[in-house]
């Protein structure tokens, strides 16, 4: 369930943006929901030999693939250091999922809302 007055997701929490990051992605302006992994202030760092392995105050949220499903060489965000004001850091649940770990930072400006999951 989407909630449009919640724009301030907590970490954990699922929240849908549209997708701002790439311009030249073909999903480029459509809605995306992902998982809040790191917040503005909170440290985060993509360390390991390549620099895929992410992790937000220390704790891991996830690596990076190399290629995708269809065998597409995958950039990698690359960052050490504090997550800017006004921005976030999106995971998605899955190894496969599209998330910040490709594209960097979501500007707070692009959240449509919070979203709850219904069982």
């Amino acid at each position: 369930m989407l909630d449009q007055r919640n724009k301030e997701p907590v970490k954990g929490q699922y929240f849908a943006f549209n997708f701002l990051a790439v311009k030249d992605e073909p999903r480029y302006g459509q809605p995306f929901v992902k998982k809040l992994g790191c917040a503005e202030g909170e440290q985060l760092e993509s360390a390991g030999p390549e620099g895929r392995d992410f992790y937000c105050n220390g704790q891991y949220l996830g690596t990076a693939k190399h290629f995708s499903k269809t065998g597409k060489p995958l950039k990698t965000f690359q960052y050490k250091g504090v997550v800017p004001k006004g921005y976030l850091f999106a995971i998605g649940e899955t190894r496969d999922s599209y998330d910040s770990k490709f594209w960097g930072f979501v500007n707070k400006q692009w959240i449509i809302g919070t979203v709850a999951k219904i069982i």
